[in-house]
């Protein structure tokens, strides 16, 4: 025999981190690889939505541009594309998280689409309160 076989079920696998028999840590290794996942689940979402934001950001770059004959209105314009550059992505993003939950688990998929929901008609809200010069009410939750 080799140095890396082994006889009779006291194998211990190679260091890549495969599977060992006898060890007893199978639950350990398990938990750890999925908190991993989840730690990696939640940054690719957020990388995401700063990925989506910034390219509706830079779609609506030219309406800037345009207004910047004015100088402060330029300035005004842009922190309007800004706002709504983040409050489409965030509603985008949160209805392509829910369509990757609904497949798996349906209850969760469909809360998070009513969250994106309300989060739209929210924006919508005070979307329409500005056009008509109101100031913004505070929101109850």
């Amino acid at each position: 025999m080799s140095s890396g076989e082994s006889g009779g079920s006291d194998w211990s696998g190679d260091d890549s981190g495969g599977t060992s028999w006898g060890d007893g840590g199978g639950g350990d290794r398990y938990t750890e690889s999925s908190a991993e996942n989840t730690a990696l689940t939640w940054i690719l979402r957020l990388v995401g939505f700063v990925l989506m934001a910034v390219g509706i950001a830079m779609v609506l770059a030219p309406l800037s541009v345009l207004a910047d004959v004015v100088p402060f209105i330029g300035n005004i314009v842009g922190y309007g594309t800004g706002f709504l550059a983040i409050g489409t992505a965030s509603v985008l993003s949160l209805v392509t998280i829910a369509l990757g939950w609904i497949v798996y688990r349906p209850l969760i998929g469909i809360a998070i689409l009513a969250g994106a929901g309300g989060l739209f008609f929210l924006f919508l809200k005070l979307a329409r309160d500005r056009r008509k010069g109101l100031p913004p009410r505070p929101v109850r939750v």
